[in-house]
């Protein structure tokens, strides 16, 4: 059935290029409502929360109810857009009261950029990835299967996360939904104005206020013996104003996670370009697919390789200069440890030449 079928992907891609950026964000926040959180106050199961009129963060085993978003909203508000990647119930907390309604934060569905790829994609490849289909239809797949279905969808979803952005905006700060403020390394309102004046007038690239700085780690760290990686040197960013937070790495410098980052348009292009051999290789998997759709699910996916297909959060900071704040201002819920590993970046990497 599948050889014999009439898909055509060329007038898809055609369609998806032209309708990506319109049909994925909304913005319907709705005021807090406190009698609703009394009620959930001891339902921290993830079946139950959070709602869209009772914001909590992801609720993970042992995670932990989070903080308010506190000086968190501030540093969004300087950028021209902000926007929150989920999915399903993991929306409802960034649709509900957790933001200020005056903040300018778009919602970002990825279970939308999904049918969206799956709209250009052969079945068979929409299938191996698990996209275009109910959720009791999903196959049992292999922890490399799901490895490789998480890189190249997360890749996706990031990439139209920044490349929405309109030609009048000269920013974007994208969140995930995970994200939990690290109260204790908040920004102070002197740091918030002080990073506005930087992001609206000096060159910078990505912007980047937390992340797991990998090299310090507990077991990598002790192997650094107290000495900071040449490639990691956190240098004092060439700003007229000092900025006691900030300090900008060059590429290389291995620090995962994109719980939280923002992209100046100086370096659109350059997602622009990786987008584009995302979907031109997309479209060469496609063909091959469809001279031979009875190949297995591995078979497809070993075609996504990491060339055109990336882990979002080592290609960003292994192609730009990255502006770090450390230590950093939030973590993904359930990685909280990883607040050590900035702490550990910013004794020792931090140099004021």
């Amino acid at each position: 059935m599948l050889a014999q079928t009439t898909w055509d992907w060329k007038k898809q891609h055609s369609t998806y290029l032209c309708d990506f950026d319109t049909k994925i964000f909304r913005d319907e926040r709705k005021p807090r409502d406190d009698e609703e959180c009394k009620k959930r106050k001891k339902l921290l199961g993830w079946d139950n929360g959070p709602t869209r009129v009772c914001p909590r963060c992801d609720e993970k085993r042992g995670a932990g109810i989070c903080p308010g978003a506190g000086t968190l909203s501030d540093f969004l508000h300087l950028f021209d857009r902000a926007v929150v990647i989920c999915s399903g119930v993991a929306c409802a907390r960034h649709y509900s009261g957790y933001w200020p309604l005056d903040l300018n934060i778009e919602v970002l569905d990825v279970e939308n950029v999904n049918r969206n790829l799956s709209s250009i994609s052969h079945p068979r490849v929409a299938e191996a990835l698990g996209i275009g289909m109910p959720e009791t239809r999903l196959k049992r797949r292999s922890r490399w299967e799901e490895t490789t279905r998480h890189r190249v969808l997360g890749l996706f979803a990031h990439l139209t996360a920044v490349l929405s952005t309109s030609p009048n905006q000269s920013n974007v700060a994208v969140v995930e939904s995970d994200v939990r403020p690290v109260e204790k390394h908040a920004l102070s309102a002197t740091h918030v104005r002080q990073l506005g004046e930087a992001v609206r007038h000096y060159s910078w690239e990505t912007l980047r206020p937390t992340g797991y700085f990998f090299d310090f780690s507990n077991y990598r760290f002790k192997s650094l013996n107290g000495t900071c990686p040449a490639k990691c040197r956190c240098r004092t960013p060439k700003w007229r104003q000092r900025i006691d937070r900030a300090c900008e790495v060059g590429p290389g410098c291995n620090i995962k996670n994109l719980e939280l980052y923002a992209v100046n348009k100086a370096v659109f292009p350059v997602f622009r370009a990786l987008h584009k051999r995302a979907l031109s290789h997309m479209a060469t998997i496609n063909k091959e697919v469809s001279s031979h759709p009875t190949q297995s699910d591995e078979e497809i996916l070993l075609k996504f390789d990491k060339l055109s297909f990336p882990w979002s959060d080592m290609w960003l900071p292994a192609t730009f200069r990255s502006i770090l704040i450390v230590p950093q201002i939030v973590v993904q819920q359930i990685k909280q440890g990883e607040i050590e590993t900035s702490e550990r970046f910013s004794r020792i990497c931090k140099v004021s030449a």
